[in-house]
């Protein structure tokens, strides 16, 4: 088992921060692409109708992206930026958009087949109670996909965490996910992890 590594004590990723990095985005007309990543994550997204929630969905970026690509998903997406949520609604104004508090992604628990952290658990200040936050919007037996930078180490001020591999998601899931693969995407750059709730 390979042990956390904190980068940094401070924790810049306040709604505040986020809000001001959106609003200066949709201003700029940035949109923030990772197809390199998204295609690959599409082989552990099953077709057929499933309900799918993107945690700290942002700008909806990718939300937008699996409703090309999986129509049939019935999408959700929660971010603690108002903001972000602001443009993910006309990114993907299909989707179901909550904007999440200090402790709740206000959603129900045990709605969801399938739950995407992509990019959000570097900058989590406590993981443990946050992963089990998203483990409990899962269906029993439901699919939990993690991306997190690849040996970025402390270069980005806004990860507090550097993630050594897919056993950091299972230790921080305290037995209640399994590991069922992991993959290095985005040409290296990228850790996929994937899980499901036992």
């Amino acid at each position: 088992m390979t042990a956390l590594k904190r980068n940094r004590q401070e924790n810049i990723n306040t709604p505040a921060y986020w809000d001001r990095v959106y609003a200066r985005e949709r201003a700029a007309g940035r949109r923030r692409l990772y197809e390199d990543l998204w295609r690959p994550m599409l082989l552990y997204l099953p077709q057929g109708s499933h309900t799918l929630v993107d945690v700290g969905c942002g700008a909806g970026e990718f939300l937008k992206f699996l409703s090309r690509h999986r129509p049939e998903y019935q999408l959700f997406g929660t971010d603690i930026s108002a903001e972000g949520l602001l443009t993910a609604g006309q990114n993907c104004p299909g989707a179901s958009l909550h904007l999440a508090s200090g402790d709740s992604f206000n959603l129900p628990h045990g709605k969801f087949d399938i739950a995407v952290v992509s990019e959000v658990m570097e900058h989590v200040a406590e993981p443990a109670p946050f992963l089990s936050r998203v483990i409990d919007l899962l269906k029993p037996a439901g699919l939990l996909l993690i991306t997190t930078p690849w040996k970025w180490g402390s270069s980005d001020p806004e990860h507090v965490w550097d993630y050594e591999g897919p056993e950091d998601f299972v230790s921080l899931g305290r037995g209640r996910v399994q590991l069922m693969g992991s993959a290095v995407a985005n040409r290296g750059f990228t850790l996929i992890t994937v899980l499901y709730r036992g």
